[in-house]
């Protein structure tokens, strides 16, 4: 629900991604949360953030790949420039950048 954001902006179904509690993604996605949420790239925070742009730059694999199992977009780009991928790779989040890799994501990705 857009209603629902606390004083930063986030939704409680972002915040849950940024902190990567699958377990809280599962919950809000069985209950509240519109598929759009997630598929949809115009979906973002004021700061330009993606629930996977969050799951990704955290390194919170687990909440990554279940992102990406609802269709979460892999080529999105936060206010930096920044995907998913770029994010993950930045940070040395290894496991997160194989799974990235493995849903679409490509070697060659530059900041945009």
């Amino acid at each position: 629900d857009d209603g629902l954001k606390d004083n930063e902006g986030f939704t409680p179904f972002h915040r849950a991604a940024q902190r990567g509690r699958r377990k809280v993604l599962e919950l809000l996605c069985g209950r509240k949360v519109p598929l759009d949420d997630i598929t949809r790239p115009d979906k973002r925070l004021v700061a330009g953030d993606t629930a996977l742009l969050l799951t990704a730059k955290g390194g919170h694999k687990d909440a990554v790949k279940f992102l990406l199992s609802k269709g979460a977009v892999v080529r999105v780009y936060d206010k930096e420039g920044f995907t998913p991928f770029l994010r993950a790779a930045q940070g040395g989040f290894d496991e997160v950048v194989e799974l990235m890799l493995s849903s679409g994501a490509t070697i060659d990705e530059q900041v945009k």
